[in-house]
């Protein structure tokens, strides 16, 4: 497996302390609350740090060893709007491509380039990606990458809010499930336990922006650790029914 031009992007999610000043902000200048404030903030480092550590992280050839050799076709992508990284592409590509993945369900579509990459990996594979809701379809799906692309009959583009989306024509069906929409946890809770009923028995569930502890916080609390693990020199969490 190689890459060319391979670069890596990491973005940084909420501490401890920044999340616990979003949701509870103290006027730490009154002495009486001083206490109540630092008292707040251990148990928002606690929560965040300790009570929902990161899964293990395993090297993507360990956990799929045949993929060895396997060579994947990419167009390296410099545009900003592209959020995965290149390793990240690479690792999604080379699932797909082993796993013959015939149905992938994305939340989140953004501007379509990770919906246009997975259809172009497998000429089978159809994708159904879902994004908020849009004043005018046609408009939106004219900007997407995909648009008039011999991928675009491969890409069923939907619309709604994912933790009200009408799931039930699709449970059972998908082969991968990529989370990549909203990261903060309530959402991605949502998303988690949608996706478990929407992954078969083979199943691959890849969360995106696992290093954000809202995404960690969600995926570790509705999940047993054992079960996950994070791709090595990604924000990649995996789960893996095929694996267990």
């Amino acid at each position: 497996m190689s890459l060319i031009n391979q670069k890596r992007t990491f973005s940084h999610g909420l501490t401890g302390l920044s999340r616990f000043l979003e949701e509870s902000f103290l006027d730490v200048t009154k002495p009486k609350r001083k206490f109540k404030f630092f008292r707040g903030l251990i148990f928002a480092n606690y929560d965040y740090v300790v009570r929902f550590p990161k899964v293990k992280i395993c090297d993507f050839l360990s956990m799929y060893p045949s993929a060895r050799g396997l060579e994947i076709l990419m167009n390296l992508h410099q545009d900003e709007r592209w959020s995965l990284s290149d390793l990240e592409t690479l690792y999604l590509l080379a699932l797909i491509s082993m796993k013959k993945a015939p149905k992938i369900f994305e939340i989140g579509s953004a501007h379509g380039e990770t919906s246009y990459a997975m259809a172009r990996i497998n000429q089978d594979t159809h994708i159904f990606s879902l994004d908020l809701p849009v004043d005018d379809t046609v408009a939106h799906q004219n900007k997407m990458r995909w648009k008039n692309t011999p991928q675009e009959q491969h890409i069923t583009q939907l619309y709604g809010d994912s933790t009200t989306f009408d799931y039930s024509p699709y449970l059972g069906q998908m082969d991968l499930v990529l989370i990549d929409g909203d990261h903060s946890y309530l959402t991605c809770k949502s998303d988690s336990v949608n996706a478990l009923k929407l992954i078969n028995d083979k199943g691959i569930i890849i969360w995106d922006d696992y290093q954000s502890l809202e995404v960690r916080r969600a995926v570790n609390e509705l999940l047993p650790q054992e079960n996950l693990f994070q791709l090595k020199g990604t924000n990649f969490a995996v789960l893996d029914r095929s694996l267990t």
